[in-house]
């Protein structure tokens, strides 16, 4: 007995498969097929923006730290001109000592809603120049954050709210949901119409061969 046997012995039969057309058969199949592949291209859509925009935002947190720490050591040479940094929306920017003691700018963000600040040093080295993603406090809102130890010995945490990178995934899926459905349902009344005139030759045979319809030269030869 052959490995191809042995599997088509050990699948129990079917017999409610044997009803359904093969009409059916055929266009479930195709469907299942552009299933499938929608859902790998809808994946990997998915995942190239949301490394996209994690990747754009990590690039925007160290141009804003990197201006942050210019500005505070050009206040430290100069007691003449002040310069202060603008607090973009959504971010978050904090100058901390190693225990976490340090006001948080804007002062209008509940500390509920804070990202958890790193209280030890080895905390703060391990998470040192590498953005990370932490939830806040009361895990109501997703923070990308930046840490930089500086010479001082103070710690700068900037960070930014997710919630735009959040709702681009969402309108992503959302958009691909649609047209996702939109293409079934047309392969389907298309591949129920191709399936059908496909197999016109086949009833034709399998009637003529059941004798449920006498072919034409039959018909022709009683006419004579």
């Amino acid at each position: 007995m052959t490995l191809t046997e042995r599997v088509r012995n050990s699948i129990p039969p079917q017999p409610n498969l044997r009803r359904v057309s093969l009409r059916t058969k055929l266009v479930a199949s195709v469907l299942v097929l552009v299933f499938a592949a929608l859902s790998l291209i809808s994946l990997a859509s998915t995942y190239a923006l949301h490394s996209y925009l994690v990747s754009r935002m990590d690039d925007q947190l160290r141009t804003f730290a990197s201006a942050s720490v210019a500005a505070e050591n050009l206040n430290n040479r100069t007691s003449n001109t002040r310069v202060w940094m603008v607090v973009p929306p959504d971010y978050l920017a904090t100058w901390k000592t190693t225990e976490g003691v340090g006001p948080v700018y804007p002062r209008d963000i509940a500390a509920a809603d804070q990202p958890p600040f790193l209280t030890t040093l080895e905390d703060i080295g391990a998470r040192a120049n590498t953005p990370y993603t932490v939830r806040s406090n009361n895990g109501k809102y997703i923070w990308r954050m930046l840490v930089l130890q500086l010479d001082d010995g103070e710690v700068l945490y900037v960070a930014q709210r997710m919630a735009g990178i959040d709702e681009s995934i969402a309108r992503l899926v959302r958009a691909d949901i649609l047209v996702g459905v939109g293409v079934l349902i047309a392969l389907a009344a298309v591949g129920a119409a191709l399936v059908r005139q496909s197999l016109i030759p086949l009833f034709r045979i399998r009637r003529i061969t059941t004798g449920s319809s006498p072919p034409p030269s039959w018909a022709g030869c009683r006419g004579r």
